[in-house]
């Protein structure tokens, strides 16, 4: 009956909202190895926490109120050999479930150890998907206190580079092992999440607030029960789950950024900010505008007479109705300039709150849990960018820009959940989780743009009267809801069969309202405005961009225990089951341009300055003035009876990219999978299964394909690289990809001895593309002022993987571990950059192979005054080498490229040390983080038509971090942080040491107060 009741609690709970957090519990059996009968007193002991407690006459014993992370348990009884579990994985708000075996004593025999790493069982936090089976998955669970390091509000972006072969590139985006997003999976929880950002196939980890996470788990080898996009990585971030205790924690903190904090010059514009939760709606384009064509907002000039010429009525009429047209256009949009300004950028705030409590109910308890953070920080980047092109000579012409950039960022997240434990063996649990991120970018550069050579006066642009500037406005919001709900269930009378569930409904969006660029060349010498060269963007521009994405995720896995007794059937099962991943796009820009129709006309920069500065006390630039010339400036003639009229500045439909484009887009992933894990003797386990996963991805273009006046680039829209045909029509307005996969998979641990261990696996993955990068659907890069276009040629990537592992674990709290991985990558999809814009194409093949080592010692092994330190490190080197189809490789070729390297946004390595001192007596914890990224080719070169591109590479960047908390009285702590240190420069070269961009971002002091309960 208690099954039947869970069955309709279920179409209750899937659908109504909720979630999880705080501590866990462990419970278990003493079991006589020999009989199988239980142990009753026992004297058990939880390491490192500490915590006593003894068996009962059952044998059975119970840990409430642990933390989450990695414990060991020691069990003795007069009698028996001392037995010991290490590696018992403790997840928030889960209750997991050890036996341990004990040997009675016999003659010459040593301490009986089982490894937990081989046990592993699933618990209420991982649900539907197996995460860390030592047996089945190479994985590793970030220690609660990297996240605690990078304070409450923060995101987890600064723990997840801890990781072993782990890189954060832009503070987002997940390098593992070399491999970038698209080999990577990021889940919540254990369940898929749509991404908010249409250049990456996985969800960015910085739209999650570290004071909502209890914990990351990464699996770095792919198991049939993962997705089979987990070539590099598997990264399940884990939200806090319901608490054994009722608790009630919160946190204020202030920061303070050497270069933003209180500096005056920081970049904002008038309208700028993130607001209390977003400005997105304030921002959003006119309905009439949106509805505007090209022939309602023509890029042309319009004259028309006022009264009509009778001779030209019609003509006259058309023109009076775009110009007023105009005009309410920029009426609507009045207030709103395209240039920045400075001001005083305030402090770094934080703060976060969560609770949770058990209450009592007839099926089983109810754990209940709330938790809110909110933050907003400031950043000043500041160097200078450039953007090369290899001259006829060789030589490499770059724009260095002087650049600075001021940043106000958002994070916000709520999470809600609940959890009904109906019995030991029955539990559901509902998650509700709700962000924003909002990030409002205000950019200044000027220099000289040596790559257009002269402007439409002839003059070269060197010469020092003249000066190239770009004023860039970009406002992003990205917002993520998602509600799921989890199950477990074992039936102990059906030999211990466990069922698991989870069902989640997610959406994300993306919105950037009225973003905002400007490119100007200015000549102080004859007092105006002129273009900075044909080849150069739009002077004037302003996009309204948005994409919203919904996910449909559901799975259940289902694990049959199949050994003869007790301890043989958690060591061997059967488990399969299946999931089904469905995802949905709807992508829309709306594009202006601004156009002057009467040149010279413009005020210029006040006279005497002799020089363009963001601050307005310097003089107004055109973009400053945008919104008060588009309303009143225009001319009138007289001309006999009538009076000429013409627009001076005024708004048009973009022309040098498409009015408006889109595109919507479906994904399907229903997949199945089968597993078995058993001993081929008492040391020696294998695991082997596989997953058939059928990918159905399509995606329909909203408007016309290749509609732009650069025919180099509708050649390259509309015709085959590799044949030279064209592509056929259905192929360019529908683009997608429809297969099936086959991907086995096969792993074994040896346990050579009761310290060390060795594992073996071996996989097949694949790599999807994004839908952007299928749909050729243009779209600018509002830093860099680049084109972006999919490619509707794209393939599948398919990726043999080949991992083995050495374990050592000498003392109790001490590992020490070195892997050795290769890859083989067929089809890889690589970004490209072109010239006229950047794409992606497929390669012939790619190849990856390296190691990692990973240590974690307990100082006081080695001497009694070193008890309170703990030292962790991990190093990562990669190798790889691109395997080039002859159209990419003829494409280097003629770029004078080298068309050997490796894959794109791979570093060579990467290198973590983390020292912590945790002393209990005096309440005082502290922890020095450093982290280094080797070098890695940031952007691939090429070349289109005439213009050539070199490939950039960034160098090696280095953090360090420092973290200080001191407990003060009745639950009361001092937090004290600063975040990146050394302040070092993120540097981007193209060969020859020419600089592509050396920025740097400063350094962030905290001061925190919080208080448990």
């Amino acid at each position: 009956m208690r099954h039947l009741f869970f069955f309709a609690l279920l179409l209750v709970t899937v659908s109504s909202p909720a979630q999880d957090g705080g501590v866990g519990a462990i419970r278990g059996t003493i079991i006589d190895s020999d009989f199988g009968s239980p142990v009753p007193d026992a004297s058990i002991q939880l390491l490192p926490a500490g915590i006593t407690t003894t068996s009962d006459a059952d044998g059975r014993f119970t840990f409430s109120g642990v933390g989450p992370g990695s414990y060991e348990i020691i069990v003795a009884r007069s009698g028996y050999i001392r037995g010991r579990k290490d590696g018992v994985i403790v997840t928030p708000g889960a209750l997991r479930s050890v036996d341990v075996s004990l040997v009675a004593e016999v003659v010459d025999l040593d301490e009986f150890t089982i490894s937990a790493d081989d046990l592993i069982e699933e618990t209420q936090a991982f649900s539907a998907v197996e995460l860390a089976s030592a047996l089945d998955s190479f994985s590793a669970a970030i220690n609660p206190s990297l996240l605690r390091a990078g304070g409450s509000t923060g995101s987890v972006g600064d723990a997840v580079k801890r990781l072993a072969g782990t890189a954060v590139v832009d503070s987002r985006y997940v390098v593992v092992r070399g491999l970038s997003d698209r080999y990577n999976v990021v889940v919540l929880n254990g369940a898929r999440v749509p991404s908010s950002d249409p250049d990456k196939r996985a969800v960015n980890i910085d739209i999650f607030p570290s004071g909502l996470i209890e914990t990351i788990v990464s699996s770095k080898t792919f198991t049939p029960d993962l997705p089979g996009e987990s070539t590099g990585g598997y990264l399940n971030i884990i939200t806090k789950r319901v608490p054994a205790e009722p608790f009630l924690n919160w946190s204020l903190s202030l920061g303070y950024n050497t270069q933003a904090t209180g500096n005056d010059r920081f970049l904002t514009y008038r309208g700028a900010g993130t607001g209390m939760f977003g400005t997105a709606k304030e921002r959003q384009l006119p309905d009439f505008l949106k509805a505007t064509t090209v022939e309602d907002l023509p890029f042309a000039v319009g004259d028309y007479d006022d009264p009509p010429d009778p001779a030209g009525d019609q003509f006259d009429i058309e023109n009076k109705r775009i110009s007023e047209l105009r005009l309410r256009a920029a009426r609507a949009l009045g207030g709103m300039s395209m240039g920045v300004r400075t001001d005083e950028a305030p402090e770094n705030f934080g703060f976060s709150a969560i609770g949770g409590k058990q209450i009592e109910f007839a099926p089983g308890p109810i754990g209940l849990i709330a938790g809110v953070t909110y933050g907003k920080k400031y950043e000043l980047e500041q160097g200078i960018r450039g953007a090369g092109a290899l001259s006829p000579s060789g030589t490499i012409a770059t724009e260095i820009m002087e650049y600075t950039k001021g940043e106000e960022s958002l994070l916000a997240g709520i999470l809600l959940g609940a959890s009904l434990n109906f019995s030991d063996e029955d539990s559901v649990a509902v998650t509700y989780f709700a962000n924003v991120a909002a990030d409002d970018e205000s950019i200044f550069q000027k220099g000289e743009n040596q790559r257009v050579g002269t402007i439409d006066n002839g003059i070269p642009l060197e010469d020092e009267n003249i000066v190239v500037f770009r004023e860039n406005l970009t406002y992003t919001e990205r917002r993520l809801q998602t509600l799921q709900a989890t199950g477990e269930h074992k039936f102990p009378e059906h030999g211990d069969i466990e069922i698991n569930w989870i069902a989640a409904y997610s959406m994300s969006s993306q919105d950037q309202p009225d973003v905002r660029n400007s490119i100007v060349a200015y000549d102080f010498q004859l007092q105006n405005y002129t273009s900075p060269g044909d080849v150069a963007p739009p002077n004037l521009e302003r996009v309204w961009r948005r994409l919203d994405d919904t996910n449909y995720n559901i799975g259940l896995d289902i694990e049959v225990p199949w050994g003869e007794d007790r301890i043989d059937r958690e060591r061997t099962k059967f488990k399969f089951g299946g999931a089904m991943d469905y995802s949905t796009r709807e992508y829309e820009t709306q594009n202006f341009q601004y156009v002057d129709g009467t040149a010279g006309l413009v005020p210029p920069i006040l006279p005497g300055l002799n020089r363009i500065d963001p601050d307005d006390a310097y003089g107004l630039t055109l973009p400053d003035l945008i919104s008060d010339l588009d309303q009143v400036d225009r001319t009138a003639t007289p001309l006999g009876a009538s009076t000429l009229y013409r627009d001076i500045l005024f708004l048009s439909r973009a022309r040098d990219i498409p009015p408006g484009e889109a595109y919507s887009a479906t994904q399907s992933i229903p997949s199945l999978y089968a597993m078995t894990t058993f001993d081929i003797t008492e040391e020696f386990e294998v695991m082997a299964g596989a997953r058939v996963e059928m990918t159905d991805i399509a995606v329909r273009v909203g408007n016309a394909v290749g509609d732009v006046d650069n025919q180099t680039a509708g050649n390259f829209l509309t015709l085959d690289p590799e044949t030279g045909l064209p592509i056929p029509a259905e192929k360019l307005q529908s683009p997608g990809i429809t297969r099936t996969d086959l991907l086995p998979a096969i792993s074994a641990k040896w346990d050579m001895t009761d310290e060390f261990n060795v594992r073996a696996a071996i996989g097949r993955t694949v790599a999807r593309p994004t839908f952007k990068e299928l749909a050729p659907v243009f779209a600018r890069d509002p830093e860099t002022g680049d084109f972006f276009v999919g490619n509707v040629l794209l393939e599948m990537s398919s990726i043999m993987n080949y991992d083995t592992r050495f374990e050592w674990n000498p003392n109790p709290g001490d590992q020490f571990v070195v892997s050795f991985f290769a890859k083989q990558i067929k089809n890889p999809i690589e970004n490209v950059n072109l010239g006229v814009f950047d794409t992606v194409r497929n390669d012939l093949g790619a190849s990856l192979y390296g190691f990692e080592i990973e240590a974690f010692k307990k100082l006081g092994n080695l001497a009694e005054e070193l008890e309170d330190f703990t030292l962790g490190l991990n190093f990562g080197k990669v190798i790889s080498d691109v395997e080039l189809r002859q159209s990419n490789r003829d494409l280097r070729s003629s770029a004078g490229l080298s068309t050997e390297r490796p894959l794109q946004g791979q570093p060579d390595y990467t290198f973590n040390v983390n020292v912590s001192y945790d002393n209990k007596d005096y309440g005082l914890n502290a922890a020095v983080l450093l982290n280094v990224t080797g070098p890695l080719l940031y952007q691939v070169g090429g070349n289109l038509g005439t213009v050539i591109v070199p490939d950039v590479y960034q160098r090696t960047y280095t953090s360090l971090d420092v973290s200080v908390t001191k407990d003060l009285f009745d639950g009361w702590k001092l937090n004290l942080r600063a975040s990146n240190l050394l302040n070092s420069a993120r540097e981007r070269y193209y060969p020859n040491d020419v600089p592509a961009s050396v920025l740097k971002f400063g350094t962030v002091y905290s001061i925190g107060l919080s208080k448990e309960w």
